[in-house]
């Protein structure tokens, strides 16, 4: 987790909350600084999760996160896009999120 501009930003480890904090609607405001990462996806979920993941918490709330040396992005990239994802939601996770977040 980190501070950006005074906004406390948290990023989860993994999907495994994404159902949780979505369908916790009553406490949407709380939730709105949280971020998933893709991290480890590969060894936890079948590849559709990006496409799942997207549905659930929405392509602006996902950040790439690889376990680089363990995994190469190369498998990261593919299965986002052999997952349904568009082209968009794509380049949103690779990296338009994180260059947002981090007002570069």
């Amino acid at each position: 987790a980190f501070i950006i501009d005074g906004d406390f930003a948290a990023i989860n480890k993994n999907f495994s909350n994404a159902v949780a904090v979505r369908l916790a609607s009553e406490a949407k405001d709380a939730f709105k600084n949280i971020y998933f990462d893709t991290a480890a996806s590969p060894y936890l979920y079948d590849p559709r999760i990006y496409r799942v993941a997207c549905e659930i918490v929405g392509e602006d709330k996902i950040l790439f996160g690889s376990d680089f040396p363990l995994l190469t992005y190369e498998r990261y990239l593919k299965e986002m896009r052999d997952s349904g994802i568009d082209n968009g939601a794509f380049q949103k996770i690779v990296y338009k999120n994180a260059k947002r977040l981090l007002g570069i």
